[in-house]
């Protein structure tokens, strides 16, 4: 493989560079109502609100990041890289994505995602797509720290 293969392939780059807030073509639909992920802070009821509610969330594709409000509910559409990380006794899933020149990583725990088997053809694949829901937690210059609360796919 040379350098020009390698820094096209998406396994072999820190974030899914943007992809206008749009998922690729040949990604399936998110299907209505089915969590990939909900964290433990949320009651399957809060997790529904906050995606039915649209005036609870901004839309990062809309945003200006550098108007980002640090504790505020965002959510976006679309490709979110997905790795396995050892953190302090426990594996974690490194989420990250790249929107409008914004990246953002945050960590969630393996155990709240919707089963092991996907979640492991998931990390496999390297990718998740769907609609994804987070708190801002920091911004460092363009990489914002955040708090996965709900993936749907």
């Amino acid at each position: 493989m040379n350098s020009s293969q390698t820094a096209n392939t998406i396994y072999n780059i820190e974030y899914i560079e943007d992809f206008n807030c749009n998922l690729p073509s040949n990604s399936p639909e998110p299907q209505k109502g089915k969590f990939l992920y909900k964290s433990s802070v949320l009651t399957d009821e809060e997790a529904e609100e906050i995606i039915n509610n649209e005036s609870r969330c901004h839309d990062l594709c809309e945003c200006d990041s550098n108007n980002i409000i640090i504790g505020e509910l965002y959510r976006f559409r679309g490709v979110a890289m997905l790795s396995q990380i050892y953190n302090a006794g426990a594996w974690l899933v490194q989420v990250k994505a790249s929107i409008n020149g914004l990246k953002i990583s945050g960590k969630t725990s393996t155990e709240n995602w919707v089963s092991a088997s996907l979640l492991n053809n998931m990390l496999d694949i390297g990718f998740v797509s769907g609609e994804i829901f987070f708190k801002a937690l920091d911004k460092n210059k363009n990489v914002l720290t955040v708090q996965f609360l709900v993936v749907k796919g």
